[in-house]
Protein backbone atom coordinates (compact mmCIF):
# COMPACT_ATOMS: atom_id res chain seq x y z
CA UNK A 1 0.00 0.00 0.00
CA UNK A 2 2.73 2.54 0.17
CA UNK A 3 3.01 5.10 -2.15
CA UNK A 4 6.73 4.52 -3.14
CA UNK A 5 5.79 1.20 -4.58
CA UNK A 6 6.41 0.56 -8.10
CA UNK A 7 3.23 0.24 -10.05
CA UNK A 8 3.51 -3.42 -10.37
CA UNK A 9 4.53 -3.64 -6.85
CA UNK A 10 7.96 -5.45 -5.37
CA UNK A 11 9.85 -8.25 -6.46
CA UNK A 12 7.67 -11.46 -5.93
CA UNK A 13 4.44 -9.48 -6.25
CA UNK A 14 3.18 -10.15 -9.80
CA UNK A 15 1.92 -13.41 -11.71
CA UNK A 16 0.98 -14.25 -14.70
CA UNK A 17 -2.34 -15.72 -15.26
CA UNK A 18 -4.52 -17.90 -18.05
CA UNK A 19 -7.80 -16.49 -17.93
CA UNK A 20 -10.95 -18.01 -19.96
CA UNK A 21 -13.74 -16.15 -20.92
CA UNK A 22 -17.09 -16.73 -22.86
CA UNK A 23 -17.39 -14.60 -25.38
CA UNK A 24 -21.52 -12.78 -26.25
CA UNK A 25 -21.96 -9.76 -28.86
CA UNK A 26 -18.34 -9.47 -28.74
CA UNK A 27 -17.50 -8.65 -24.92
CA UNK A 28 -16.90 -11.19 -22.23
CA UNK A 29 -16.49 -10.79 -18.46
CA UNK A 30 -13.42 -12.10 -16.30
CA UNK A 31 -13.42 -12.55 -12.69
CA UNK A 32 -9.76 -12.58 -10.73
CA UNK A 33 -9.26 -14.82 -7.82
CA UNK A 34 -8.76 -13.37 -4.67
CA UNK A 35 -4.61 -13.63 -4.92
CA UNK A 36 -4.95 -10.85 -7.55
CA UNK A 37 -5.44 -7.16 -6.35
CA UNK A 38 -5.77 -6.30 -10.28
CA UNK A 39 -4.46 -6.44 -13.29
CA UNK A 40 -1.32 -4.51 -14.77
CA UNK A 41 -1.56 -6.03 -18.48
CA UNK A 42 -3.63 -8.24 -20.64
CA UNK A 43 -2.85 -9.58 -24.58
CA UNK A 44 -5.55 -11.18 -25.61
CA UNK A 45 -4.36 -13.73 -28.88
CA UNK A 46 -0.92 -12.42 -28.45
CA UNK A 47 -1.71 -8.96 -28.72
CA UNK A 48 -2.02 -6.53 -25.51
CA UNK A 49 -4.68 -4.63 -25.31
CA UNK A 50 -5.51 -1.04 -22.88
CA UNK A 51 -7.17 -1.71 -19.20
CA UNK A 52 -9.46 1.63 -19.16
CA UNK A 53 -10.38 2.76 -15.20
CA UNK A 54 -14.06 3.06 -14.58
CA UNK A 55 -13.75 6.89 -15.15
CA UNK A 56 -12.73 6.54 -18.52
CA UNK A 57 -16.18 5.63 -20.20
CA UNK A 58 -17.82 8.70 -18.36
CA UNK A 59 -15.34 11.25 -20.41
CA UNK A 60 -17.90 14.04 -21.89
CA UNK A 61 -16.76 13.48 -25.26
CA UNK A 62 -15.79 9.68 -24.93
CA UNK A 63 -16.91 6.82 -26.23
CA UNK A 64 -19.39 6.30 -23.95
CA UNK A 65 -20.74 3.24 -21.91
CA UNK A 66 -19.61 0.00 -22.88
CA UNK A 67 -20.30 -2.78 -24.32
CA UNK A 68 -22.39 -1.74 -27.32
CA UNK A 69 -24.39 -3.21 -30.25
CA UNK A 70 -22.48 -5.01 -32.91
CA UNK A 71 -22.01 -3.20 -36.40
CA UNK A 72 -20.28 -3.87 -39.77
CA UNK A 73 -18.63 -7.13 -38.06
CA UNK A 74 -17.19 -5.28 -35.21
CA UNK A 75 -18.58 -5.54 -32.12
CA UNK A 76 -18.66 -2.53 -29.23
CA UNK A 77 -15.67 -0.64 -29.60
CA UNK A 78 -12.08 -0.95 -29.85
CA UNK A 79 -10.62 -4.05 -28.59
CA UNK A 80 -9.89 -2.54 -24.79
CA UNK A 81 -10.32 -3.97 -21.21
CA UNK A 82 -12.51 -1.94 -19.30
CA UNK A 83 -12.40 -2.30 -14.84
CA UNK A 84 -16.07 -3.17 -13.45
CA UNK A 85 -17.17 -3.03 -10.10
CA UNK A 86 -15.99 -6.09 -7.55
CA UNK A 87 -17.88 -8.92 -7.43
CA UNK A 88 -18.59 -11.66 -4.50
CA UNK A 89 -19.06 -14.81 -7.21
CA UNK A 90 -16.59 -16.23 -10.08
CA UNK A 91 -20.11 -16.68 -12.03
CA UNK A 92 -23.01 -14.33 -12.66
CA UNK A 93 -26.21 -16.22 -10.83
CA UNK A 94 -28.57 -17.19 -14.37
CA UNK A 95 -31.30 -15.41 -15.77
CA UNK A 96 -33.91 -17.61 -13.28
CA UNK A 97 -34.47 -17.60 -9.44
CA UNK A 98 -31.42 -19.80 -7.81
CA UNK A 99 -30.99 -21.66 -4.71
CA UNK A 100 -27.72 -21.40 -3.73
CA UNK A 101 -26.15 -24.94 -2.51
CA UNK A 102 -22.71 -24.90 -0.54
CA UNK A 103 -20.46 -28.09 -0.42
CA UNK A 104 -18.04 -28.28 2.56
CA UNK A 105 -15.15 -30.12 1.77
CA UNK A 106 -13.71 -30.98 5.13
CA UNK A 107 -15.89 -32.85 7.81
CA UNK A 108 -14.63 -31.02 10.74
CA UNK A 109 -16.54 -27.77 9.10
CA UNK A 110 -20.31 -29.00 9.71
CA UNK A 111 -22.08 -26.23 12.03
CA UNK A 112 -20.59 -23.59 10.41
CA UNK A 113 -21.97 -20.98 8.95
CA UNK A 114 -22.36 -18.89 5.79
CA UNK A 115 -24.07 -15.65 4.99
CA UNK A 116 -25.68 -15.41 1.59
CA UNK A 117 -26.77 -11.35 0.55
CA UNK A 118 -29.34 -10.69 -2.61
CA UNK A 119 -32.63 -10.14 -3.87
CA UNK A 120 -35.02 -13.10 -3.75
CA UNK A 121 -37.46 -13.91 -7.01
CA UNK A 122 -39.45 -10.70 -6.53
CA UNK A 123 -36.85 -8.66 -6.45
CA UNK A 124 -36.75 -8.28 -2.48
CA UNK A 125 -34.32 -7.89 -0.39
CA UNK A 126 -33.72 -11.31 1.89
CA UNK A 127 -33.93 -10.92 5.44
CA UNK A 128 -33.42 -13.31 8.06
CA UNK A 129 -32.61 -12.75 12.02
CA UNK A 130 -29.32 -13.97 13.43
CA UNK A 131 -29.62 -16.70 15.83
CA UNK A 132 -27.07 -15.36 17.52
CA UNK A 133 -28.03 -11.86 18.30
CA UNK A 134 -31.96 -12.04 17.59
CA UNK A 135 -31.62 -9.04 15.39
CA UNK A 136 -32.58 -8.74 11.99
CA UNK A 137 -29.73 -8.85 9.32
CA UNK A 138 -29.83 -8.91 5.22
CA UNK A 139 -29.38 -12.41 4.13
CA UNK A 140 -30.02 -15.18 4.84
CA UNK A 141 -27.55 -17.79 7.38
CA UNK A 142 -27.28 -21.36 6.18
CA UNK A 143 -25.43 -23.82 7.99
CA UNK A 144 -22.95 -26.09 6.71
CA UNK A 145 -24.06 -29.59 6.87
CA UNK A 146 -22.75 -33.09 4.86
CA UNK A 147 -22.88 -33.43 2.06
CA UNK A 148 -24.58 -30.34 1.11
CA UNK A 149 -26.83 -27.41 2.45
CA UNK A 150 -28.92 -25.75 0.31
CA UNK A 151 -30.76 -22.10 0.74
CA UNK A 152 -34.44 -22.01 1.35
CA UNK A 153 -34.88 -18.54 -0.36
CA UNK A 154 -34.08 -18.30 -4.02
CA UNK A 155 -31.89 -15.78 -5.29
CA UNK A 156 -32.11 -13.25 -8.56
CA UNK A 157 -30.15 -10.77 -10.59
CA UNK A 158 -26.72 -10.71 -8.75
CA UNK A 159 -25.32 -11.77 -5.31
CA UNK A 160 -24.92 -8.86 -3.17
CA UNK A 161 -22.67 -10.64 -0.76
CA UNK A 162 -21.17 -13.73 0.71
CA UNK A 163 -19.31 -14.18 3.91
CA UNK A 164 -18.60 -17.15 5.95
CA UNK A 165 -16.50 -18.36 9.32
CA UNK A 166 -13.11 -19.49 8.95
CA UNK A 167 -12.96 -23.23 8.08
CA UNK A 168 -10.73 -26.31 7.99
CA UNK A 169 -11.50 -26.85 4.21
CA UNK A 170 -12.68 -24.93 1.00
CA UNK A 171 -16.33 -24.02 0.43
CA UNK A 172 -17.94 -24.92 -2.93
CA UNK A 173 -20.59 -23.13 -4.37
CA UNK A 174 -23.47 -23.75 -6.59
CA UNK A 175 -26.17 -22.49 -7.78
CA UNK A 176 -29.85 -25.31 -8.24
CA UNK A 177 -32.86 -24.76 -10.69
CA UNK A 178 -35.64 -24.64 -8.31
CA UNK A 179 -37.49 -26.74 -11.16
CA UNK A 180 -34.97 -29.24 -12.81
CA UNK A 181 -32.36 -29.26 -9.75
CA UNK A 182 -29.52 -28.88 -12.35
CA UNK A 183 -26.43 -27.54 -10.60
CA UNK A 184 -23.86 -25.02 -12.29
CA UNK A 185 -20.47 -23.64 -10.54
CA UNK A 186 -21.05 -20.39 -9.01
CA UNK A 187 -18.04 -19.69 -7.00
CA UNK A 188 -15.55 -21.04 -4.12
CA UNK A 189 -14.16 -19.49 -1.40
CA UNK A 190 -10.73 -19.91 0.66
CA UNK A 191 -10.44 -21.60 4.41
CA UNK A 192 -9.19 -18.35 5.63
CA UNK A 193 -11.58 -16.00 3.12
CA UNK A 194 -13.92 -14.29 5.43
CA UNK A 195 -15.71 -12.23 2.81
CA UNK A 196 -15.67 -12.66 -0.76
CA UNK A 197 -14.59 -9.83 -3.35
CA UNK A 198 -13.02 -10.16 -6.29
CA UNK A 199 -11.81 -7.92 -9.55
CA UNK A 200 -14.08 -7.73 -12.56
CA UNK A 201 -13.51 -6.67 -15.57
CA UNK A 202 -14.78 -6.42 -19.28
CA UNK A 203 -13.02 -7.20 -22.63
CA UNK A 204 -15.18 -5.72 -25.37
CA UNK A 205 -14.45 -4.95 -29.10
CA UNK A 206 -13.33 -8.80 -29.71
CA UNK A 207 -14.13 -9.15 -33.82
CA UNK A 208 -16.61 -11.10 -34.82
CA UNK A 209 -14.94 -12.53 -37.70
CA UNK A 210 -11.55 -12.73 -36.05
CA UNK A 211 -11.23 -16.89 -36.14
CA UNK A 212 -7.81 -16.07 -33.78
CA UNK A 213 -9.64 -15.13 -31.12
CA UNK A 214 -13.19 -17.13 -30.75
CA UNK A 215 -16.30 -17.33 -32.15
CA UNK A 216 -19.41 -16.17 -30.41
CA UNK A 217 -20.04 -18.47 -27.73
CA UNK A 218 -17.01 -20.23 -27.32
CA UNK A 219 -14.02 -19.33 -24.97
CA UNK A 220 -12.06 -16.57 -25.26
CA UNK A 221 -8.34 -17.06 -23.68
CA UNK A 222 -6.67 -14.21 -22.03
CA UNK A 223 -3.10 -13.54 -21.22
CA UNK A 224 -2.52 -11.49 -18.18
CA UNK A 225 -0.27 -9.91 -15.51
CA UNK A 226 -1.83 -9.42 -12.08
CA UNK A 227 -0.56 -7.67 -9.20
CA UNK A 228 -0.76 -9.77 -6.30
CA UNK A 229 -2.88 -8.87 -3.14
CA UNK A 230 -1.92 -8.70 0.54
CA UNK A 231 -3.45 -11.93 2.13
CA UNK A 232 -2.25 -12.48 5.88
CA UNK A 233 -0.19 -15.38 7.08
CA UNK A 234 -2.07 -17.47 9.12
CA UNK A 235 0.44 -20.84 8.58
CA UNK A 236 3.86 -21.35 9.03
CA UNK A 237 3.69 -22.58 5.39
CA UNK A 238 2.17 -19.62 4.32
CA UNK A 239 4.31 -17.07 1.56
CA UNK A 240 4.91 -13.96 2.16
CA UNK A 241 3.61 -11.66 -0.70
CA UNK A 242 7.35 -9.50 0.01
CA UNK A 243 9.92 -12.54 0.13
CA UNK A 244 12.76 -9.97 1.69
CA UNK A 245 12.98 -10.64 5.20
CA UNK A 246 14.90 -7.65 6.04
CA UNK A 247 12.49 -5.10 4.47
CA UNK A 248 9.79 -6.55 6.85
CA UNK A 249 11.84 -6.88 9.99
CA UNK A 250 12.68 -2.79 9.59
CA UNK A 251 9.21 -2.05 8.38
CA UNK A 252 8.41 -3.85 11.66
CA UNK A 253 10.76 -1.63 13.59
CA UNK A 254 8.79 0.65 12.18
CA UNK A 255 5.42 -0.06 12.97
CA UNK A 256 7.31 -0.08 16.47
CA UNK A 257 8.70 2.85 17.02
CA UNK A 258 5.75 4.52 14.79
CA UNK A 259 3.44 3.86 18.26
CA UNK A 260 5.85 5.23 20.62
CA UNK A 261 5.56 8.86 21.50
CA UNK A 262 8.76 10.84 20.56
CA UNK A 263 9.32 7.40 17.65
CA UNK A 264 8.64 9.26 14.66
CA UNK A 265 12.27 9.88 13.60
CA UNK A 266 12.99 6.06 14.25
CA UNK A 267 9.87 4.92 12.43
CA UNK A 268 10.56 7.12 9.18
CA UNK A 269 14.21 6.14 9.27
CA UNK A 270 13.73 2.49 9.74
CA UNK A 271 10.67 2.75 6.90
CA UNK A 272 13.36 4.20 4.31
CA UNK A 273 15.61 1.46 4.95
CA UNK A 274 12.83 -0.96 4.34
CA UNK A 275 12.12 0.80 0.95
CA UNK A 276 16.03 0.90 0.00
CA UNK A 277 16.35 -3.15 0.84
CA UNK A 278 13.08 -3.33 -1.72
CA UNK A 279 14.44 -1.32 -4.41
CA UNK A 280 17.64 -3.42 -4.51
CA UNK A 281 16.03 -6.47 -4.56
CA UNK A 282 14.32 -4.85 -7.80
CA UNK A 283 17.74 -3.91 -8.54
CA UNK A 284 19.62 -7.65 -8.27
CA UNK A 285 16.56 -9.45 -9.82
CA UNK A 286 15.46 -7.29 -12.56
CA UNK A 287 18.55 -5.42 -13.60
CA UNK A 288 18.73 -1.47 -13.82
CA UNK A 289 18.44 -1.66 -17.23
CA UNK A 290 16.74 -4.42 -18.36
CA UNK A 291 13.40 -2.10 -18.67
CA UNK A 292 10.31 -1.88 -21.08
CA UNK A 293 10.54 1.80 -23.17
CA UNK A 294 7.83 3.31 -24.25
CA UNK A 295 8.91 5.28 -27.65
CA UNK A 296 6.60 7.82 -28.64
CA UNK A 297 6.08 7.19 -31.80
CA UNK A 298 5.48 10.75 -33.03
CA UNK A 299 8.03 12.30 -31.60
CA UNK A 300 8.20 13.49 -27.43
CA UNK A 301 5.07 14.47 -26.02
CA UNK A 302 7.24 16.67 -23.83
CA UNK A 303 9.09 20.18 -24.60
CA UNK A 304 12.37 20.08 -23.76
CA UNK A 305 15.32 21.82 -25.10
CA UNK A 306 17.38 20.13 -27.26
CA UNK A 307 21.27 19.92 -27.32
CA UNK A 308 23.10 21.88 -30.04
Amino acid sequence: MDPMAPSEGWWGGTVTLNLTASVNSGAAYVVTPREIGRLTDVAVCGRAIRIRNGFYEYLQFGRGLQPKACRSGLCGSQLQAYERDNVVTFAPLLPTPQLIRVYPTDVRDIGRRVLLQGRDQNKQVILTTDPGTGLSAPGEYLQLASPFSTSVNQFSGQMEGVQKDQTWGPLQFFQVDPVSGVEVPLSTMDPNEGVASYRRYLINGIPSNNLCCTSPGSPLQLTAQGRLDFIPVQNETDYLTIPNVPALIEESQAGRFRKMENGLNQSVYHHNQALMLLNGQIDAYEGKTNTAINVPIWGSQRLRRQPV
